[in-house]
Protein backbone atom coordinates (compact mmCIF):
# COMPACT_ATOMS: atom_id res chain seq x y z
CA UNK A 1 0.00 0.00 0.00
CA UNK A 2 1.23 3.16 -0.99
CA UNK A 3 2.05 5.72 1.85
CA UNK A 4 3.38 9.19 1.41
CA UNK A 5 6.57 9.83 2.64
CA UNK A 6 7.49 11.88 5.78
CA UNK A 7 11.03 11.74 5.82
CA UNK A 8 14.56 11.01 2.99
CA UNK A 9 14.09 7.12 2.32
CA UNK A 10 17.08 5.31 0.36
CA UNK A 11 17.13 4.68 -3.71
CA UNK A 12 15.27 1.41 -2.97
CA UNK A 13 12.51 2.73 -0.75
CA UNK A 14 11.81 5.53 -3.64
CA UNK A 15 11.81 3.68 -6.03
CA UNK A 16 9.56 1.16 -4.25
CA UNK A 17 7.25 4.17 -3.82
CA UNK A 18 7.30 5.15 -7.51
CA UNK A 19 6.03 1.64 -8.35
CA UNK A 20 3.12 1.66 -5.73
CA UNK A 21 2.11 5.38 -6.57
CA UNK A 22 1.98 3.96 -10.26
CA UNK A 23 -0.29 1.09 -9.48
CA UNK A 24 -2.63 3.50 -7.23
CA UNK A 25 -3.23 6.55 -9.67
CA UNK A 26 -2.90 4.29 -13.10
CA UNK A 27 -6.41 4.04 -13.61
CA UNK A 28 -7.42 8.10 -12.41
CA UNK A 29 -4.13 9.56 -15.25
CA UNK A 30 -5.56 6.50 -18.07
CA UNK A 31 -7.75 8.96 -19.78
CA UNK A 32 -4.57 11.48 -19.88
CA UNK A 33 -2.20 8.65 -21.05
CA UNK A 34 -4.50 7.82 -23.92
CA UNK A 35 -4.49 11.68 -25.19
CA UNK A 36 -0.83 11.37 -24.53
CA UNK A 37 -0.48 8.21 -26.68
CA UNK A 38 -3.03 9.58 -29.41
CA UNK A 39 -1.12 12.86 -29.78
CA UNK A 40 2.33 11.40 -30.01
CA UNK A 41 0.41 9.23 -33.02
CA UNK A 42 -0.37 12.56 -35.06
CA UNK A 43 2.72 12.82 -37.16
CA UNK A 44 2.08 8.81 -38.05
CA UNK A 45 -1.49 9.59 -38.91
CA UNK A 46 -0.21 12.52 -41.45
CA UNK A 47 2.08 10.58 -43.15
CA UNK A 48 -0.99 7.48 -43.69
CA UNK A 49 -3.59 10.34 -44.45
CA UNK A 50 -1.60 11.66 -47.18
CA UNK A 51 -0.46 8.02 -48.76
CA UNK A 52 2.86 9.03 -47.94
CA UNK A 53 3.40 5.00 -46.71
CA UNK A 54 3.43 3.72 -50.05
CA UNK A 55 5.86 5.65 -51.62
CA UNK A 56 9.35 6.09 -49.45
CA UNK A 57 10.70 9.14 -52.01
CA UNK A 58 6.97 11.21 -51.05
CA UNK A 59 7.31 10.35 -47.56
CA UNK A 60 11.26 11.99 -47.31
CA UNK A 61 9.48 14.85 -48.80
CA UNK A 62 6.60 15.31 -46.22
CA UNK A 63 9.16 14.90 -43.68
CA UNK A 64 10.56 18.57 -44.54
CA UNK A 65 7.42 19.91 -45.31
CA UNK A 66 5.53 22.70 -43.40
CA UNK A 67 2.76 20.94 -43.14
CA UNK A 68 4.33 18.27 -41.01
CA UNK A 69 6.65 20.41 -38.99
CA UNK A 70 3.16 22.88 -37.98
CA UNK A 71 1.25 19.97 -37.10
CA UNK A 72 4.76 18.19 -34.76
CA UNK A 73 4.78 21.54 -33.22
CA UNK A 74 1.23 22.03 -32.88
CA UNK A 75 1.01 19.29 -30.24
CA UNK A 76 3.94 20.43 -28.42
CA UNK A 77 1.36 22.85 -26.19
CA UNK A 78 -1.14 19.92 -26.35
CA UNK A 79 1.32 17.28 -25.09
CA UNK A 80 2.29 20.20 -22.21
CA UNK A 81 -1.46 20.29 -21.17
CA UNK A 82 -1.72 16.45 -21.13
CA UNK A 83 1.69 15.91 -19.06
CA UNK A 84 1.53 18.67 -16.65
CA UNK A 85 -2.61 17.98 -15.80
CA UNK A 86 -1.43 14.68 -15.15
CA UNK A 87 1.34 15.42 -12.83
CA UNK A 88 -0.70 17.79 -10.85
CA UNK A 89 -3.64 14.83 -10.81
CA UNK A 90 -0.53 12.22 -9.74
CA UNK A 91 0.53 14.55 -6.65
CA UNK A 92 -2.81 15.25 -5.19
CA UNK A 93 -3.12 11.15 -5.69
CA UNK A 94 -0.30 10.82 -3.27
CA UNK A 95 -1.23 13.47 -1.03
CA UNK A 96 -4.76 11.65 -0.97
CA UNK A 97 -6.82 14.72 -2.22
CA UNK A 98 -8.15 13.64 -6.33
CA UNK A 99 -8.54 16.75 -7.70
CA UNK A 100 -9.89 15.37 -10.73
CA UNK A 101 -9.30 16.01 -14.63
CA UNK A 102 -11.00 18.73 -15.35
CA UNK A 103 -9.64 20.51 -12.17
CA UNK A 104 -6.02 19.60 -13.25
CA UNK A 105 -6.33 20.54 -16.95
CA UNK A 106 -7.57 24.11 -15.38
CA UNK A 107 -5.46 24.42 -13.30
CA UNK A 108 -2.45 23.48 -16.12
CA UNK A 109 -3.75 25.84 -18.15
CA UNK A 110 -2.25 29.25 -16.92
CA UNK A 111 1.24 27.39 -16.73
CA UNK A 112 1.34 26.48 -20.27
CA UNK A 113 3.41 29.55 -20.93
CA UNK A 114 5.82 28.75 -18.05
CA UNK A 115 6.31 25.28 -18.67
CA UNK A 116 6.89 25.87 -22.33
CA UNK A 117 9.48 28.94 -21.50
CA UNK A 118 11.31 26.65 -18.91
CA UNK A 119 11.45 23.38 -20.98
CA UNK A 120 13.14 25.67 -24.25
CA UNK A 121 15.76 27.08 -21.28
CA UNK A 122 16.20 24.15 -20.07
CA UNK A 123 17.15 22.41 -23.58
CA UNK A 124 19.29 25.25 -24.73
CA UNK A 125 21.95 25.21 -21.66
CA UNK A 126 21.69 21.14 -21.60
CA UNK A 127 22.92 21.06 -25.02
CA UNK A 128 25.18 23.92 -25.10
CA UNK A 129 26.66 22.12 -22.36
CA UNK A 130 26.30 18.72 -24.05
CA UNK A 131 28.30 20.13 -27.46
CA UNK A 132 31.12 21.85 -25.72
CA UNK A 133 31.84 19.84 -22.81
CA UNK A 134 29.77 16.36 -22.66
CA UNK A 135 30.09 15.55 -18.88
CA UNK A 136 29.41 19.03 -17.68
CA UNK A 137 25.88 19.25 -20.00
CA UNK A 138 24.89 15.83 -18.21
CA UNK A 139 25.62 16.97 -14.83
CA UNK A 140 23.39 20.53 -15.80
CA UNK A 141 21.02 18.07 -17.27
CA UNK A 142 20.19 16.34 -13.80
CA UNK A 143 20.96 19.02 -11.30
CA UNK A 144 17.94 21.16 -13.76
CA UNK A 145 15.54 18.01 -14.21
CA UNK A 146 12.67 19.35 -11.51
CA UNK A 147 12.33 22.31 -13.38
CA UNK A 148 8.56 20.75 -14.22
CA UNK A 149 7.36 19.41 -10.78
CA UNK A 150 8.99 23.22 -9.57
CA UNK A 151 6.37 25.13 -11.71
CA UNK A 152 3.93 22.97 -11.58
CA UNK A 153 3.28 21.85 -7.93
CA UNK A 154 5.12 25.08 -6.21
CA UNK A 155 4.27 27.49 -8.44
CA UNK A 156 8.34 29.02 -9.55
CA UNK A 157 8.89 31.12 -12.52
CA UNK A 158 10.15 29.70 -15.67
CA UNK A 159 13.90 31.06 -14.98
CA UNK A 160 13.41 30.37 -11.19
CA UNK A 161 12.29 27.07 -11.58
CA UNK A 162 15.62 26.01 -12.89
CA UNK A 163 17.40 27.82 -10.74
CA UNK A 164 15.36 26.02 -7.92
CA UNK A 165 15.86 22.65 -9.40
CA UNK A 166 19.75 23.13 -9.29
CA UNK A 167 19.59 23.93 -5.89
CA UNK A 168 17.58 20.71 -4.79
CA UNK A 169 19.65 18.78 -6.51
CA UNK A 170 23.01 19.55 -6.22
CA UNK A 171 24.15 17.83 -2.80
CA UNK A 172 21.72 14.75 -4.25
CA UNK A 173 23.17 14.31 -7.27
CA UNK A 174 24.48 11.07 -7.71
CA UNK A 175 21.05 9.86 -5.65
CA UNK A 176 19.08 11.31 -8.67
CA UNK A 177 21.22 10.34 -10.84
CA UNK A 178 21.14 6.11 -9.84
CA UNK A 179 17.05 6.93 -9.42
CA UNK A 180 16.37 8.22 -12.69
CA UNK A 181 19.14 5.88 -14.44
CA UNK A 182 17.25 2.62 -13.37
CA UNK A 183 13.35 4.09 -13.78
CA UNK A 184 14.79 5.07 -17.84
CA UNK A 185 15.83 1.80 -17.98
CA UNK A 186 12.48 0.30 -17.08
CA UNK A 187 10.97 2.79 -19.78
CA UNK A 188 13.45 1.91 -22.38
CA UNK A 189 12.40 -1.90 -22.05
CA UNK A 190 9.19 -1.29 -21.83
CA UNK A 191 9.25 0.32 -25.31
CA UNK A 192 11.25 -2.38 -26.53
CA UNK A 193 8.94 -5.04 -25.44
CA UNK A 194 6.10 -3.52 -26.85
CA UNK A 195 7.72 -3.05 -30.08
CA UNK A 196 8.65 -6.42 -30.49
CA UNK A 197 5.03 -7.78 -29.13
CA UNK A 198 3.38 -5.66 -31.75
CA UNK A 199 5.93 -6.10 -34.54
CA UNK A 200 5.48 -9.90 -34.06
CA UNK A 201 0.94 -9.44 -33.61
CA UNK A 202 1.44 -7.58 -37.24
CA UNK A 203 4.15 -9.60 -38.73
CA UNK A 204 7.13 -9.13 -38.31
CA UNK A 205 8.35 -10.49 -41.61
CA UNK A 206 6.32 -8.28 -43.71
CA UNK A 207 8.71 -5.45 -44.07
CA UNK A 208 6.68 -2.73 -46.27
CA UNK A 209 6.91 0.76 -44.95
CA UNK A 210 3.34 1.35 -44.05
CA UNK A 211 3.11 -1.74 -42.37
CA UNK A 212 6.39 -0.96 -40.30
CA UNK A 213 4.49 2.56 -39.53
CA UNK A 214 1.32 0.92 -38.52
CA UNK A 215 3.17 -1.15 -35.92
CA UNK A 216 5.47 1.60 -34.90
CA UNK A 217 2.61 4.00 -34.45
CA UNK A 218 0.63 1.22 -32.13
CA UNK A 219 3.73 -0.13 -29.97
CA UNK A 220 4.05 4.02 -29.22
CA UNK A 221 0.84 3.96 -28.28
CA UNK A 222 0.64 0.94 -25.86
CA UNK A 223 4.14 1.81 -24.55
CA UNK A 224 3.18 5.41 -23.45
CA UNK A 225 -0.36 4.06 -22.04
CA UNK A 226 2.27 2.06 -19.78
CA UNK A 227 5.29 4.76 -18.86
CA UNK A 228 2.71 7.43 -18.88
CA UNK A 229 1.76 6.81 -14.89
CA UNK A 230 5.26 5.59 -13.63
CA UNK A 231 6.64 8.43 -15.78
CA UNK A 232 4.64 11.13 -13.73
CA UNK A 233 5.17 9.30 -10.32
CA UNK A 234 9.02 8.93 -10.43
CA UNK A 235 8.93 12.71 -10.89
CA UNK A 236 6.03 13.13 -7.88
CA UNK A 237 8.72 10.79 -5.74
CA UNK A 238 11.80 12.06 -6.82
CA UNK A 239 11.03 15.70 -6.44
CA UNK A 240 9.53 14.93 -3.19
CA UNK A 241 12.40 13.28 -2.10
CA UNK A 242 14.86 16.04 -2.61
CA UNK A 243 12.61 18.29 -1.21
CA UNK A 244 12.72 16.83 2.16
CA UNK A 245 16.62 16.03 1.97
CA UNK A 246 17.22 19.73 1.17
CA UNK A 247 15.21 20.76 3.82
CA UNK A 248 16.52 18.68 6.27
CA UNK A 249 19.78 19.34 5.22
CA UNK A 250 19.51 23.12 5.54
CA UNK A 251 17.91 22.56 9.08
CA UNK A 252 20.91 20.83 10.46
CA UNK A 253 22.85 23.80 9.28
CA UNK A 254 20.57 26.00 10.96
CA UNK A 255 21.21 24.45 13.75
CA UNK A 256 24.66 23.40 13.75
CA UNK A 257 25.27 27.52 13.07
CA UNK A 258 23.12 28.54 16.30
CA UNK A 259 25.64 26.15 18.04
CA UNK A 260 28.34 27.58 16.99
CA UNK A 261 26.77 31.11 18.11
CA UNK A 262 26.63 29.79 21.37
Amino acid sequence: MYQLATAPRGIGQVLDSVFKLTRLAFSRVLPLAVLSGVASAVPFVYFMTTGALDNPAVLATLELSPAYWIATLGMIPVNFLIYGAALIRTESIAQGRDVGLGAAVREMIPRIVPVIVASICFMLVVGVGLVLLLIPGLIVMVSMYMFLPAILLDGKGPVESLSYSHRLVWGNWWRITAIVTVAIIIMYLIFVVAGLAIGVFVGLGNTDIATMFISQMIATVVASLLVFPYFLALYVETYREVKMRKSGGDLAARIESVGAAR
